[in-house]
């Protein structure tokens, strides 16, 4: 093919009346390449390593179709054929693209007055800063492991990369006045931790979120104040519901597993009910949700919406995974500023194209932006720790 053939090739694959057509063959693709293996359960990621060595093709690539259709359901005699998102991106590469997807590179611009070559920017890791209620701040990533502080009768410790707290023998938690102190850790741009509540609760924090908490929770309630996003393994107590407030927005927690996306330069607070229950309240608009839905708050709605969000895209983050599922390039750069602590401009009109794909959170910055720029629908130049977005060149020229 042609570049121009290759760019309406791709066009007429994507479109949704052209789906049932393009799921046939890639069923047929996977049965004609891999015949010897129909009757056994295919170990998918040893696969998509053996296609992209075989065919010396980069890793992780990202996928503007949706191929998953193909695939889902189909069962054999004696075993079933599984394919993961990597599989489908492999599928795109050497199938939609017909071994003609470039290797493209991001580009650091030419040495100028007052600019300095790129640096290698590394993924988030284990960085947060806990502060607690007299004002001292403890550096969490720097801190060796073993007690941190003792605070109101409580013990502050770290173990194995997790903040904890335990009670010490004959104290309530409180200070020698009798009250409860409000700690807090937050993660920067850049990081992410994992801590144990004073009730046994265990929460994951997203970079560039920070999360508010008594240092024992007394009294009939457990409230706690969240900004950006975190994964939460409600300890259940009987006549003490958990509260999470979170950008005018309340979720009541009766004992769960759920994740809360609250950062405030998105266009909607979520809530994602993992199991057991949750209530949404804002304003008078209260909303009991079950497991698998998800409840969304959108900037400038009056209610909430209810939907059965892709669990696997809700959870990604947390088990180290980008994954983009019908997202615009302006929602998956918001994701990257934070977890590698860049800043992103977006120049001039981009493609309003919706990107799909998966690719591991532990690639640097530039094996990631080269993934993206695969599609031919975006450019990135990094300047320092900038990052220019534009539309990218198409295979026509254009």
């Amino acid at each position: 093919m042609t570049p121009k053939e290759l760019a309406l090739f791709r066009e007429m694959a994507t479109r949704a009346e052209n789906r049932a057509e393009m799921n046939r063959l890639f069923a047929a693709w996977i049965d004609r390449e891999f015949p010897a293996r129909q009757e056994e359960e295919i170990d998918i990621d040893a696969l998509y390593l053996e296609l992209i060595r075989e065919k010396d093709i980069p890793m992780g690539v990202v996928g503007m179709g949706r191929a998953e259709e193909a695939t889902r359901g189909r069962s054999r005699s004696a075993g079933r054929m599984i394919l993961s998102a990597a599989a489908i991106a492999a599928a795109v590469v050497l199938v939609v693209a017909g071994f003609l997807l470039r290797r493209p590179t991001v580009r650091t611009p030419q040495k100028a007055p007052g600019i300095v070559a790129a640096p290698v920017i590394t993924p988030a890791s284990d960085k947060a800063v806990l502060t607690l209620a007299d004002g001292r701040r403890i550096v969490l990533d720097s801190a060796a492991n073993g007690m941190l502080a003792s605070q109101g009768g409580m013990q502050i410790f770290k173990a194995g990369g997790v903040v904890a707290y335990r009670g010490k023998a004959g104290g309530d938690g409180t200070d020698e006045g009798g009250n409860v102190g409000m700690n807090q850790i937050a993660t920067p741009r850049g990081g992410f931790y994992e801590m144990v509540l004073p009730d046994g609760s265990r929460v994951w924090l997203d970079a560039a979120s920070s999360l508010k908490y008594p240092t024992v929770f007394a009294g009939g309630e457990r409230r706690v104040e969240l900004t950006g996003e975190a994964y939460f393994e409600v300890a259940a107590r009987t006549g003490q519901p958990f509260y999470i407030d979170a950008n005018n927005v309340t979720v009541e927690v009766l004992g769960t597993e759920l994740n809360l996306m609250a950062y405030s330069d998105e266009d909607a607070i979520r809530a994602t009910l993992i199991n057991g229950a949750l209530r949404v309240v804002r304003g008078n608009d209260r909303r009991q949700i079950q497991p698998g839905q998800q409840a969304s708050w959108s900037s400038g709605g009056i209610e909430w919406q209810v939907s059965h969000p892709d669990m696997r895209e809700v959870l990604a983050w947390k088990k180290g995974e980008f994954r983009f599922e019908g997202l615009p390039v302006a929602a998956i750069m918001r994701q990257i500023a934070r977890w590698y602590d860049v800043d992103v401009v977006l120049k001039g009109s981009l493609p309003e194209v919706e990107f799909n794909g998966v690719i591991s959170r532990k690639k640097s910055v530039s094996e990631l932006l080269a993934v993206l720029e695969q599609t031919d629908e975006v450019h990135f130049t990094l300047l320092g720790r900038k990052i220019i977005v534009e539309a990218g060149k198409q295979p026509d020229g254009n």
